[in-house]
């Protein structure tokens, strides 16, 4: 996959004006054409398709790098368990089957080899399966593929669709481990001796596995709010350049704002990710089916947080803020998290309360990466 090797400013046309949106060094493009113009070299039309709004442009072609594979590196296993789990109990999946078959296929590591992509050695048609799923909706885009917490996210609907294949094929009856497996590798004919063997290695990868994900589900299970990850402020900065300009003024606004409340970085980004779901960072934004809800965070005058207040006062971006601001107070849980997911799982949950607020952490959590540009900091 085509990555940027620096940081470029889009064009609207080859060596043309140019447009209001950023192609960070390191983000995953795809190529949509080239063109030579005289005197000034090769250019090459791009769309960012792991950015909001996937914006597209043309840049000077010396800045993409055509290859772009994504380098092999070890995940922390016990960071990923607890995604594992995570996923489980959203898709109703088992947890250490998860981390399991990522171990079987990949030994838990990042990396892309033969239009495969770990941990999942997922392909590109495994992954729009995924994010296809009407049920779980997961909204991912085909650039995140090579983001192992999607991975998780994704492999946990394709296992839950393969669980729910099997029963219904068995008449009720739930699959054994290597029987799932089975399905998910799209029900081969297996002789005795390659059972066997498949069974084997499974065994080998849950045996591998069973320490750390009993250890993760302890802690996750524990309290579903709690921060679960080791600090990494190290790597915080919000990276605010796919957005315009308007919608930049309204990010700068809510990070201003939750630091003078004494928040961090990754507090920052949380809140600005949820603003991008809830409103597009459109403060004059209004939703009026089967609620009313108004403004950045679209509180809801009919018994939400917006309650007592007019759909013009909710428009004000300062008020939006502030209530938002000092419902979140209400939770430790928040100010102490030590990881965008974590964040953004206690400001789904507590502050915000959707009615499905497990597809609403994932959906916030890839915002949050996009405005990151870096996906250590989710870890």
């Amino acid at each position: 996959m085509a990555t940027m090797k620096m940081t470029r400013t889009l064009r609207e046309t080859a060596n043309g004006t140019p447009l209001d949106a950023i192609a960070p060094g390191g983000a995953k493009v795809e190529i949509l054409g080239t063109q030579d113009v005289a005197g000034a070299g090769s250019w090459t039309h791009i769309r960012l398709i792991a950015a909001i709004g996937t914006p597209d442009g043309w840049v000077s072609s010396d800045a993409i790098d055509g290859d772009g594979a994504m380098p092999a590196a070890p995940i922390d296993k016990a960071m990923f368990a607890k995604e594992c789990w995570r996923q489980s109990l959203y898709t109703g999946t088992n947890a250490h089957y998860l981390t399991a078959i990522a171990e079987l296929r990949s030994h838990i590591r990042t990396g892309s080899n033969e239009g495969k992509t770990a941990p999942f050695n997922l392909t590109a048609d495994d992954w729009s399966t995924a994010i296809k799923n009407k049920k779980f909706q997961l909204d991912f885009l085909p650039g995140d593929i090579d983001n192992w917490r999607l991975q998780c996210a994704a492999f946990a609907v394709l296992a839950a669709e393969a669980l729910d294949e099997f029963v219904q094929d068995n008449k009720g009856k739930r699959p054994s481990t290597i029987d799932l497996y089975i399905v998910q590798l799209g029900s081969p004919t297996l002789d005795d001796a390659a059972r066997s063997l498949l069974l084997q290695s499974l065994k080998e990868a849950l045996d591998a596995t069973r320490a750390v994900v009993l250890a993760a589900g302890a802690e996750v299970l524990a309290d579903p709010s709690i921060a679960t990850t080791g600090p990494n402020d190290s790597a915080v900065g919000v990276n605010l350049g796919s957005l315009s300009a308007a919608k930049q003024e309204m990010a700068k606004l809510i990070t201003s704002k939750f630091s003078a409340a004494g928040y961090g970085a990754i507090q920052q980004i949380a809140a600005v990710a949820n603003a991008i779901a809830e409103s597009d960072l459109n403060p004059n934004s209004v939703a009026d089916q089967g609620e009313l809800s108004v403004g950045l965070f679209q509180l809801n005058i009919n018994g939400g947080l917006g309650s007592g207040h007019t759909v013009a006062e909710l428009k004000n971006p300062l008020l939006n803020i502030e209530i938002i601001l000092q419902e979140a107070k209400k939770f430790d849980a928040f100010k102490n998290a030590t990881s965008i997911f974590d964040a953004i799982d206690v400001f789904v949950r507590k502050v915000e309360r959707p009615a499905n607020p497990g597809t609403q952490v994932q959906k916030r959590v890839k915002i949050a990466e996009r405005l990151k540009g870096a996906q250590t900091l989710l870890a």
